[in-house]
């Protein structure tokens, strides 16, 4: 049953009844994560679980992929998890660079002070924005390209666990 995604997006299917083989390296233990969330979070998480070897599932309730939210503001320590997962290029081509940062109260709305990067500041030192979009589609593209599997319209609603494993329960779905 492919869903059809909006422009720009790669495909996904619904999920089969049952997971994907044991990655290797792990002493014959059968690994298999399930990311319920296929937003910015979980995709990276699939990422970075498919680049250690691991199978992974990404399970998102929408039932398809597309536009949400604005805007995205990077900082230093998400550029380098970024750069972590190989995007560093891709990233830094989406986004534009910070020139000033204003902070204020947060409940006053009173200014407190604003911050430019340092003198000699590298490009992964700055702060960065990008549209949500942008990134989450690179990350659902990598995701997917790294092998994870990735469905749609599956509204998790609860798992049960016992010494066979772990069995998640999807509205609608009879997994």
């Amino acid at each position: 049953f492919p869903n059809q995604q909006p422009a720009g997006y790669p495909s996904v299917e619904h999920a089969p009844f049952g997971f994907g083989g044991a990655p290797s390296g792990h002493r014959g233990m059968a690994f298999h994560f399930l990311i319920i969330g296929g937003g910015i979070g979980g995709l990276s998480s699939a990422l970075a679980l498919r680049q250690a070897g691991m199978s992974v599932a990404v399970y998102e309730r929408a039932p398809q992929f597309g536009e949400a939210g604005a805007g995205v503001t990077m900082t230093p320590p998400g550029l380098r998890a970024m750069a972590g997962l190989g995007l560093e290029k891709e990233v830094l081509e989406l986004s534009d660079n910070v020139a000033r940062t204003a902070f204020y109260q947060w409940d006053t709305g009173e200014f407190i002070k604003t911050s430019e990067p340092a003198e000699g500041a590298t490009v992964m030192d700055q702060v960065r924005v990008l549209h949500r979009t942008d990134l989450h589609k690179l990350l659902l593209e990598r995701a997917i390209a790294a092998g994870a599997e990735v469905y749609t319209d599956h509204a998790f609603v609860g798992l049960e666990q016992d010494a066979d494993g772990v069995t998640a329960r999807f509205a609608g779905i009879g997994l």
